[in-house]
């Protein structure tokens, strides 16, 4: 999101995926083993230019003109890519859904090359929730 600030907050509309997508990929693995390893070898491209720019602990404006100039590139591959194969691929395939799947998520999952406080996925959000989600299932079953 260009000219957004640490202040500027996010639009109430702005939608962001996380690239756990890869796990659709990693279920198709068996059934089409070439194109899902296609897919996770070029998720785990982005995440190698994330890690390096946490190695460097860039942030911010830093953070998103990193990606900009590493990301981007690789995400217009990955998206030519995906255009390519969901129309060879069958709907109802395992590698069909995930490719259908990225393809329906692709603006959402690219939303965080904009701006540096967001993350490429959701995973310090799911384990922060997840010590609830345990304590809940806990819960329920002393009281039950």
């Amino acid at each position: 999101m260009p000219g957004t600030t640490p202040s500027t907050p996010l639009a109430p509309d702005t939608s962001v995926a996380g690239w756990h997508v890869c796990r659709n990929f990693f279920e198709a693995k068996e059934s089409d083993p070439a194109r899902a390893h296609e897919a996770i070898a070029r998720v785990r491209l982005l995440y190698a230019v994330e890690q390096a720019a946490k190695n460097k602990q860039l942030s911010g404006a830093e953070l998103a003109a990193c990606r900009h100039e590493h990301a981007r590139p690789l995400l217009q591959a990955f998206a030519d890519w995906l255009a390519k194969e969901v129309p060879r691929a069958l709907p109802k395939s395992k590698i069909g859904e995930a490719l259908v799947y990225a393809s329906n998520q692709w603006t959402a999952l690219v939303r965080y090359v904009e701006d540096g406080r967001l993350t490429i996925d959701n995973s310090p959000a799911e384990q922060a929730i997840r010590q609830l989600a345990l304590g809940r299932r806990n819960w329920l079953q002393i009281a039950g």
